[in-house]
């Protein structure tokens, strides 16, 4: 391949790479001021007219490929519109359409298969896959540099995770694309859900999803319930793809799992309700305390109040059990006076800790 095709190629790269950026649109004037900056551009000596002609033929090609009734396959084609006249009229990628990834991407390959490595196991199997696809593109010997540069660790002590039956989430991934029913068994009982989504907490899938009814040995509830189900004790699972959701696909548009774990239902996930906290840090030997002087418990917090030992402080925490163990955790630190419900649930926790280990 010659210098002069191999620019070319780089010429059309950039112009999608253009595109995909500008929403407003691009014109030809504005492609050729830009690409006459980049380190390929090879045209120095070409004339006016000859210049017009190339950046005319880079755009032809590309809507001709991608533009409406190109000829590119299946869901590459019809992504860009046309408007105006001649070459004085802007190309558009279409709402709600994208451009396939070019090679104006390079430098990120190799950043998203080190996040690739840290969130394998925190993905469905065909999201997983699809990381996966990146690596061709990519010399093994960036992706080993950034590895010993960049780690990410995540917080709290790490343990195997529970086994999943790959084709119960690939079931349950795959009913969630296609908006249909499930039933499968949890608990010794049968349970009919409309699946709604799926999020991972420390190394556990889990499936939020409205149960209809469930049924056991001996009886038949209607529930009706939105719930959470740990992927991990489901079995027996079927994706029921012929029929409708039992509450209409009109939920399940608007459903938001985040909205959900932000909820009083989130209170097991780190999530919950926002609630109003005081809590009495005490002061290390050089006066000070790392959540009060490094880091925060939230934007809003504030000291209210403090003496040679002791901040007495005001913040926002989530009302969850995480917060609850972050307590235990720091408690020789830490100790949380209001609301009250939160503090009696860390000193019975305490206590039965205490109990566990005494002689």
């Amino acid at each position: 391949m010659s210098q002069k095709t191999l620019a070319n190629f780089y010429a059309h790269q950039f112009c999608l790479n253009l595109l995909a950026k500008r929403k407003n649109g691009l014109n030809q004037a504005e492609f050729f001021k830009e690409v006459q900056e980049q380190q390929f551009y090879h045209r120095e000596s070409a004339g006016i007219k000859a210049d017009t002609k190339w950046v005319n033929n880079i755009f032809n090609r590309i809507y001709e490929y991608h533009g409406e009734g190109g000829s590119a396959p299946g869901e590459l084609s019809n992504l860009i519109e046309y408007h105006g006249t001649r070459n004085k009229g802007v190309y558009k990628v279409k709402p709600g359409k994208e451009l396939p990834l070019n090679l104006s991407f390079k430098d990120s390959y190799p950043v998203m298969l080190l996040v690739a490595d840290n969130v394998q196991g925190k993905l469905p199997p065909t999201k997983g896959e699809s990381l996966k696809n990146i690596s061709p593109l990519v010399s093994e010997e960036k992706v080993s540099k950034l590895k010993r540069l960049y780690v990410m660790k995540d917080t709290g002590y790490e343990v195997v995770a529970p086994v999943v039956d790959r084709l119960v989430l690939e079931n349950i991934e795959a009913a969630l694309e296609s908006r249909s029913p499930l039933s499968f068994r949890y608990s010794d009982a049968t349970r009919h859900v409309d699946p709604y989504g799926l999020f991972v907490y420390g190394k556990v899938f889990y499936l939020v999803g409205r149960e209809g009814y469930k049924s056991g040995e001996t009886e038949k509830v209607m529930t009706g319930e939105v719930r959470t189900y740990a992927i991990h004790r489901i079995s027996d699972s079927e994706n029921h793809k012929s029929r409708s959701f039992a509450m209409g696909v009109n939920e399940n548009d608007h459903f938001s799992v985040e909205e959900y774990l932000s909820s009083e239902a989130g209170k097991y996930f780190n999530g919950g309700l926002e609630c109003e906290v005081v809590l009495k840090m005490k002061k290390n030997r050089a006066g000070s305390n790392k959540f009060v002087d490094e880091y925060k418990l939230s934007e809003c917090q504030e000291v209210q109040s403090e003496d040679e030992t002791h901040y007495i402080l005001k913040a926002k925490a989530r009302d969850c059990l995480d917060f609850q163990k972050w307590l235990i955790t720091n408690a020789n630190s830490v100790e949380i006076l209001s609301p009250p419900h939160i503090r009696a649930k860390v000193v019975s926790d305490l206590k039965r800790a205490v109990n566990n280990y005494a002689d």
